[in-house]
């Protein structure tokens, strides 16, 4: 959802640093794999959608965490829906707005776009 922003924020990173005079080959790099990533894994062939991984992370478990929390813990219903769908808020293989806003911000900045405008 967020990846546009993060793309943005690479892209002001590295021009700061450019004009500071710091080295910034390693914003780069990661903005040359987060587009290439976003680009290619995140494009349906129409529009950017979300890619929600939610297991096999250094995070927890969403279901143990959620025990921790003020929300409380997952109902069956929920670790159900969970297991097909992914956590909770997420909007699944739907489209956002959000996930380009970054291209947005970029330009109102005087920043190159972050991803293919054509897509």
């Amino acid at each position: 959802m967020i990846t546009g922003f993060y793309l943005g924020a690479l892209e002001a990173f590295s021009a700061i640093g450019s004009y500071l005079g710091d080295d910034v080959s390693l914003y780069k790099e990661l903005y040359a794999k987060g587009r290439k990533f976003m680009e290619k894994d995140l494009y349906n062939g129409e529009y950017f959608v979300q890619k929600i991984q939610w297991s096999g992370l250094s995070a927890p478990d969403p279901v143990v965490a959620a025990k921790r929390s003020f929300g409380g813990g997952y109902s069956a219903e929920a670790v159900q829906l969970l297991q097909q769908e992914g956590p909770k808020y997420q909007y699944g293989g739907g489209c956002l707005s959000d996930g380009v806003l970054g291209s947005w911000i970029a330009r109102v900045c005087g920043l190159p776009e972050p991803v293919d405008t054509a897509k």
